[in-house]
C-alpha cells in the first residue's frame, strides 16, 4: 500500500513540475512532396549524388545530411545485392495473382471498383479472376 501511495505521489509531482508540456507533441510539419523526386526508381537513388538531389528538389544538403545520404545508398545496395527489388515484388504478386487473385488486387488498389470486379470474376470459376489479375498486376508494375 505504501508502494502504490508513493508512485501516485511521485507521478503527481513530476506531472506539476514537469507541466503539461512534458506530454505535449510537437505538431506534425506539413510536408509537399514533390513528384519529381517519388517517381525515381531504385537504382537512380541509389545512385543519386547530392547536386541532383538539389536539381530534383531545389533544397541544398549540409554535411550531415550528405553522409546521411551517402550511408543510406550504401545499406541499400548492400542489402538488394544488385538487384533491383520491384522486380522481386512484381513476381510474388504475379504468384499470389495466380494463386488467390483478390488477395493480389487489394494489394495493389485497395478495395475499390478492381476489387469487386475480381472478386466476381474469381466467383464465376476463378479462371477469370486470376486472368483479371494477372492483368492489373502487369498494368501496375509496366
Amino acid at each position: 500500500m505504501k508502494s502504490i501511495f508513493t508512485t501516485i505521489a511521485f507521478s503527481l509531482v513530476m506531472a506539476l513540475c514537469l507541466g503539461t508540456s512534458a506530454f505535449a507533441v510537437p505538431p506534425v510539419s506539413e510536408t509537399t512532396s514533390n513528384s519529381e523526386l517519388t517517381a525515381i526508381s531504385f537504382n537512380d537513388l541509389v545512385n543519386m549524388t547530392p547536386q541532383q538531389y538539389t536539381e530534383l528538389t531545389g533544397e541544398k544538403l549540409s554535411f550531415t545530411q550528405v553522409v546521411a545520404l551517402k550511408y543510406t545508398q550504401h545499406k541499400l545496395k548492400k542489402a538488394s545485392n544488385g538487384k533491383d527489388p520491384i522486380e522481386d515484388d512484381k513476381v510474388l504478386m504475379i504468384i499470389l495473382a495466380i494463386l488467390i487473385p483478390p488477395v493480389a488486387v487489394y494489394l495493389l488498389y485497395d478495395i475499390g471498383q478492381e476489387f469487386w470486379v475480381n472478386i466476381i470474376l474469381t466467383l464465376l470459376c476463378g479462371i477469370p479472376g486470376m486472368i483479371h489479375a494477372l492483368i492489373l498486376v502487369s498494368k501496375k508494375f509496366n
